[in-house]
């Protein structure tokens, strides 16, 4: 199968499971107003709780890889900062700018896929993104849950992939917008 052929399928995919992880990450209330978070500081993506809670997530990703004997994928750090700089686009536009008043999207996917292979030398590029309201004591292992749970956020995590790379933005009412992208090199 053409590996353009593989991305459209995710990126159509995705669409449909967002719409349908967003009530499921959502926090039971209503979605609040963007000035009421736009005021607040967000917690640093490079918190000490915000950074282990990134790495346990690749740790995640990978023994679930592991576990259905695929290989494991290599921290990148490019792919990272396309991960922090969707994750901060995401906490700012919370509320303002998404379908349903979702607060998840994959608005910019195509520049993030043409920064993955032009800058980072990517053959192929995936994402999964996720919102969980009120921030949970085991947020890496939620999130594995969640993106299982979605057909497509679950193929895109055991998709065939060299590299990987996450970033994961707390708000100031802890609220977590997260973000993962994939890649690979051959």
């Amino acid at each position: 199968m053409p590996v353009q052929f593989f991305m459209l399928m995710i990126r159509w995919f995705s669409l449909g499971a967002l719409l349908a992880l967003t009530g499921a990450c959502s926090p039971p209330t209503a979605t609040p107003q963007a000035s009421r978070h736009t005021a607040g500081a967000a917690q640093d993506p490079k918190s000490p709780q915000v950074h282990a809670w990134s790495r346990q997530l690749h740790h995640q990703l990978n023994d679930y890889r592991l576990d259905r004997g695929l290989p494991v994928l290599r921290y990148h750090a490019g792919l990272q900062k396309l991960c922090e700089d969707h994750c901060a686009w995401l906490r700012r536009k919370r509320g303002t700018s998404f379908s349903s008043g979702s607060n998840v999207s994959h608005s910019g996917s195509s520049y993030r896929a043409r920064v993955a292979r032009i800058q980072y030398g990517m053959r192929a590029w995936g994402e999964n993104v996720a919102y969980v309201g009120n921030s949970p004591q085991d947020v890496a292992t939620r999130l594995m849950v969640m993106w299982k749970a979605s057909p497509t956020h679950n193929m895109a995590m055991l998709g065939n992939w060299s590299h990987a790379g996450n970033a994961l933005v707390v708000d100031a009412d802890g609220s977590i917008f997260a973000t993962m992208n994939f890649g690979r090199k051959d």
